[in-house]
């Protein structure tokens, strides 16, 4: 993964400041949404309850990296929004918390809560036949510190969902998935790190010329 995170902070680098990167939900073993109750640490009590982002219409969740701007969109429930399940209970609240995918979810630090409300980031969808606002929709952004982009670009940011049904899911949390950052091609390390030598070398030179200049 220090690979990974190492080449595409090369590829930032190269590519100027108005990088956007595409951003997943995971780990999803089953392509059935990367907001899952197996995801929760520990993890929580059986839920069939699914949400992710990229499907049903869903846009992706962006990074741009000029502005350090992420911008997250997600669904989560069947009701309205397409996918395995709704939660097991009333949507309570949800946000973007910090650490890695072993982390526990109760003491993660908070970094955004997603609001809620008329003009909130949450949507629930109206009319679900079971009665609960179990489902819905989250679209919003919020620029991250620094610190907190290192974090995005090391996988060490997670979304969590937290429901009523239970006390665990109302506390611990219902649905969870990390932000995972893009995987680069065997092909694309190799080009990369060999642009990094390349200028590597070239402000060697460029300073030892100035060096030189200056006796």
């Amino acid at each position: 993964m220090k690979r990974g995170v190492l080449v595409l902070s090369i590829a930032l680098s190269l590519v100027g400041a108005e990088a956007q990167i595409v951003f997943t939900l995971g780990p999803n073993p089953d392509d059935t949404g990367g907001l899952r109750e197996d995801n929760e640490v520990p993890a929580a009590l059986f839920s069939p309850a699914r949400g992710g982002s990229g499907d049903f219409g869903i846009p992706e969740i962006t990074y741009d990296s000029g502005t350090r701007t992420l911008s997250f969109n997600a669904g989560f429930g069947q009701w309205g929004v397409g996918y395995a399940a709704d939660l097991s209970g009333n949507y309570l609240n949800g946000g973007i918390y910090e650490g890695s995918q072993s982390a526990a979810s109760v003491t993660a630090p908070l970094v955004h809560q997603f609001t809620t409300g008329a003009d909130g980031e949450v949507a629930l969808q109206p009319g679900n036949p079971s009665g609960l606002s179990s489902s819905g929709t989250i679209e919003g952004s919020v620029v991250l510190t620094p610190a907190q982009e290192s974090l995005l670009l090391a996988n060490s940011l997670f979304v969590n969902l937290f429901s009523d049904a239970n006390p665990t899911f109302s506390s611990v949390g219902e649905i969870r998935g990390q932000l995972l950052a893009p995987v680069p091609e065997p092909q694309t390390c190799a080009l990369l790190s060999g642009l990094a030598l390349i200028g590597f070398a070239a402000y060697r030179r460029v300073k030892a010329v100035f060096a030189a200049t200056k006796r």
